[in-house]
């Protein structure tokens, strides 16, 4: 089995793949596709909601048979991508892997809900391993402006998210 690339309308990459499941269930093709991924992190602006980070595009890990290439094209929102030769582009199982961890990463940042006055962990030079004191955050930059102690004075640094960690009470 490969992973295949499909793109359908943007919002609509569940409906597709449910679409797709359905299918497959009715002709007892099920074996065919193995994994569906849509490559999905937080959405910030709506509270527990989820957006695509790539708007449009579903992974398929399948077997392209004659059969499954056939129940591909009764899925009217999604189409296969297809290179200039038109043959469907595949993708390896390690760029799956790599994005998937993007998005683990991302969703370990976003898990993380910082305020003022929380003490955090400084996780890149050139203050690694200091303890800070998180003054103001700024969601929307995704940063954090926070008060470092050094040589008995207070640094105020702005840090992105990514360089610092909540400090576990």
């Amino acid at each position: 089995m490969k992973w295949y690339i499909a793109k359908c309308p943007t919002g609509a990459e569940q409906n597709a793949i449910r679409a797709l499941q359905e299918l497959l269930n009715k002709m007892h093709a099920t074996e065919l596709l193995s994994e569906c991924f849509v490559p999905y992190h937080a959405n910030k602006e709506k509270r527990n909601s989820k957006r695509s980070s790539m708007a449009n595009y579903v992974f398929l890990r399948m077997d392209l048979t004659p059969k499954m290439h056939g129940i591909m094209n009764k899925v009217e929102i999604m189409s296969l991508m297809l290179d200039e030769n038109l043959n469907p582009i595949t993708t390896s199982d390690s760029e799956i892997e790599a994005m998937k961890a993007k998005i683990e990463a991302a969703k370990e940042i976003d898990d993380q809900s910082f305020s003022a006055g929380m003490v955090v962990k400084v996780l890149e030079a050139p203050f690694e391993d200091f303890s800070a004191t998180i003054e103001k955050v700024d969601n929307e930059k995704q940063t954090a402006t926070v008060s470092i102690p050094i040589l008995g004075r207070q640094i105020s640094v702005e840090l992105p998210f990514k360089s610092i960690k909540r400090i576990n009470d």
